[in-house]
C-alpha cells in the first residue's frame, strides 16, 4: 500500500524512513507505553496497552482482536478502547475490511479516507473513521492468530510514524494471544467434561427446572462423583485442576492438585482449601477467588509461595461456573507450574541488574546505539558527562544529540561501515561530544567485536 495515497492493497510493505526526529519521536512513545504497562501481563497488560498506545498516538479508537470462526474470517475483540475508556467487545468478519488485508500480511496504514476504500465495512461508517492503521499479530508457528487496529475519526496523525511503534509490541501481545487460546482451549474441554458429569452422574434437573442451586448440592454431587470426575479431567493436561465453594471448600480437585496439596481426589472434596496451604498461601488464594465470585469474569493470576519447604510458582486461571439464574455457583481453577519460566526470568533480573551495576561503577563512558543511531542504554559516568538521565537519553539519536554538526555525517558513514562489517571495529576512535549544557568534550571510544 502506498502509505501517501492509502491505495487499496496488497503491496503494503514498510519501509523504516530514515528520519532521526521521527524514530525519536516513535521511541518517545515506545518508552511511554513501556513504563505505563510495567510489571503487567496477561488481560491486565491488553487493557492497560491498549488505552496507553492510544492516549499516546492521539487515536480516537483501538482495537486487539482474536481470530475465530471458519477459515478465521471473524474478529472477536478481546480489547476496544474509544476515547481514552473501554467498552463493550465485538466480532465482526474480515470480509470486505482493511483488517482483513492486515491478518496474516504486514503492517498497512491509511492514513485517510479508508471508509471510502473500503466501502462494503458499514462499521467504519458507522464510527466515522478516517484514518486506519492495523498490524497483523502471530503464533510461534507464524500462523495469524489476531490484530492490533488503531483508528481514527480525522487523519491518522503524522506524528509519531506509528510503522516504527507498532512492531515493539506486537510480539507480546502474540504471545499473551497465543497463551490465552491455549488455556481457552483447555477450558472448553475441562468445560465440556464437567457438562458431561453434571448430565450424566450428577442429575442436574436444576438446569431445567429452573430450581436454586446450591454448592452444598455441588459438593454433595462432587463427593459421589468424583472417581469419574478423576478419569475424566485427568486425560485433559497435567495442569492442576480444581473446584471450590464460595465457602473456600474444595468440591473437587484432579490427581495432579491433590498431589500439590498433600492428599487424594476423594479425600479433598468437602474440606476447606485452608486446611491444605499455609495461612498466607489461602489467604491470597482466598482474596483471588472472592474476585471472581465478586466480578463474575475469569480472573487469571500468577503467584509465588512455599508448599512443603519448595518454592512453587503457579499462573492460574479462574473461572465462573454459573447456575442457571446466572449466579456464580462456584469457580474451576486450572492452574499451570511456572516455576522454572520464573526462576529463569529472576536468572535474567540478576544479570541484568548485575551487569547494569558493573557499568555504573565502571570509570568510562559505556553507551548502546542501535541500527538506527539511537540511544539504547547508556551508563552512570555517560549520564553525568552529557548532562542527560539514563530516561531521558534512551531514544534519542546519538549523531543528532550528542554530535557537533560537521562531524556528524562523517561519524554517520563510519558508524554505517562498521554495522556494516566493512571495516575492523577493535580499534580506538577520538571524536567531539556535545553536553546538555553545550560543553564539547573530546572523548575516545573503544568498540567491542
Amino acid at each position: 500500500m502506498d502509505d501517501n495515497t492509502g491505495t487499496r492493497p496488497s503491496d503494503g510493505t514498510f519501509k523504516p524512513p530514515d528520519n532521526s526526529v521521527e524514530e525519536r519521536k516513535a521511541h518517545k512513545v515506545v518508552y511511554d507505553v513501556l513504563q505505563a504497562t510495567s510489571g503487567l501481563y496477561g488481560m491486565p497488560y491488553l487493557r492497560e496497552f491498549a488505552l496507553a498506545l492510544s492516549r499516546e498516538l492521539g487515536v480516537k479508537f483501538i482495537l486487539i482482536g482474536e481470530l475465530f470462526g471458519p477459515a478465521r474470517g471473524w474478529v472477536r475483540t478481546l480489547v476496544l478502547g474509544v476515547d481514552g475508556r473501554l467498552v463493550d467487545n465485538i466480532e465482526y468478519a474480515l470480509e470486505g475490511t482493511p483488517c482483513g488485508y492486515v491478518v496474516g500480511q504486514k503492517i498497512c496504514v491509511y492514513p485517510q479516507g479508508v471508509a471510502a476504500i473500503f466501502p462494503e465495512d458499514k462499521l467504519l461508517v458507522d464510527m466515522g473513521v478516517e484514518g486506519y492503521a492495523g498490524a497483523p499479530l502471530f503464533d510461534l508457528s507464524r500462523v495469524p492468530i489476531g490484530i492490533i487496529a488503531c483508528l481514527h475519526d480525522k487523519p491518522m496523525p503524522s506524528e509519531p510514524d506509528i510503522r516504527l511503534v507498532l512492531p515493539h509490541f506486537t510480539d507480546k501481545v502474540a504471545i499473551i494471544l497465543e497463551r490465552k487460546r491455549n488455556d481457552d482451549e483447555r477450558l472448553q474441554i475441562a468445560g465440556a467434561v464437567l457438562r458431561g458429569a453434571h448430565e450424566s452422574d450428577m442429575q442436574y434437573a436444576h438446569e431445567v427446572t429452573d430450581e436454586a442451586f446450591t454448592v452444598d448440592e455441588f459438593a454433595s454431587s462432587t463427593l459421589a462423583a468424583s472417581g469419574r470426575l478423576f478419569a475424566r479431567l485427568t486425560d485433559i493436561s497435567p495442569d492442576h485442576v480444581f473446584i471450590v465453594g464460595r465457602d473456600m471448600r474444595l468440591l473437587y480437585v484432579n490427581a495432579v492438585a491433590a498431589r500439590f496439596l498433600g492428599t487424594t481426589p476423594i479425600e479433598a472434596a468437602g474440606r476447606s482449601l485452608a486446611e491444605f496451604v499455609q495461612p498466607e498461601v489461602f489467604a491470597s488464594m482466598n482474596e483471588n477467588i472472592a474476585q471472581v465470585f465478586a466480578a463474575g469474569i475469569p480472573v487469571y493470576k500468577e503467584d509465588r509461595f512455599v508448599m512443603h519447604g519448595t518454592e512453587h510458582c503457579l499462573g492460574t486461571r479462574l473461572t465462573p461456573l454459573k447456575s442457571s439464574d446466572g449466579a456464580v455457583a462456584a469457580v474451576l481453577g486450572v492452574a499451570r507450574d511456572i516455576t522454572r519460566q520464573m526462576r529463569l526470568m529472576d536468572e535474567l533480573r540478576f544479570q541484568r541488574d548485575t551487569a547494569r551495576k558493573y557499568l555504573d561503577i565502571a570509570g568510562v563512558i559505556i553507551v548502546i546505539i542501535d541500527r538506527g543511531g539511537n540511544v539504547v542504554l547508556i551508563n552512570k559516568m555517560g549520564s553525568e558527562v552529557l548532562g542527560y538521565s539514563e530516561e531521558e537519553a534512551a531514544g534519542l539519536n546519538w549523531f543528532e544529540t550528542f554530535i557537533p554538526a560537521d562531524e556528524r555525517e562523517a561519524l554517520r558513514a563510519v558508524f554505517a561501515r562498521l554495522m556494516a562489517g566493512d571495516i575492523d571495529s577493535a580499534g580506538l576512535y577520538e571524536n567531539r561530544i556535545v553536553t546538555r549544557g553545550a560543553q564539547v568534550r573530546v572523548v575516545e571510544w573503544k568498540i567491542p567485536t
